[in-house]
């Protein structure tokens, strides 16, 4: 049996968990709480957990080994559901950058389901425009918080303070 067959109905699935800053103690703590909810109440079995600490969901996306490992996995048939918290934990590229992934993963026939926004389906028109719309938002707010973090360290700065 291959390890994407279900087992007692339940779909294998891969967990990912990621926090941008090593500052975010409880997060990934928190995320699998949550996914591990979704993977009950949900039909699923994780199967594989792949943990991103320290690293951002919108640059340096080759840094993203674990990522790109999970990657790897949904290319070779592991699992046939990737579970998040939401879709800002899985990326926060644009709906262009994030796309080559998301490729990947439709052509295996794997799908994302998160806790906070449900199932992507990038086989449909609707499933494909609610994940452009997410992704955009998410790559927004990245750029936004990015930009005010810069602002606030500077404001410091001037003022004679460390900036961190």
């Amino acid at each position: 049996m291959r390890e994407t067959e279900t087992i007692e109905g339940r779909i294998p699935a891969a967990g990912y968990f990621r926090m941008s800053s090593d500052d975010q103690t409880t997060s990934i703590k928190q995320q699998e709480k949550e996914v591990v909810e979704l993977e009950k109440r949900g039909g699923y079995r994780i199967v594989e957990r792949y943990y991103e600490e320290g690293r951002s969901g919108s640059k340096d996306q080759e840094l993203r080994t674990e990522f790109n490992r999970m990657l790897l996995d949904a290319a070779i048939g592991k699992f046939k559901a990737i579970l998040c918290y939401d879709s800002s934990r899985f990326a926060r590229l644009d709906s262009i950058d994030g796309s080559i992934a998301k490729q990947l993963l439709r052509k295996h026939g794997v799908y994302l389901v998160t806790v906070k926004e449900g199932r992507f389906d990038w086989t449909t028109f609707e499933g494909r425009l609610h994940d452009i719309i997410l992704s955009e938002a998410n790559h927004k707010y990245s750029r936004d918080l990015s930009r005010e973090s810069l602002r606030g360290r500077m404001d410091r700065l001037s003022r004679g303070l460390w900036p961190n």
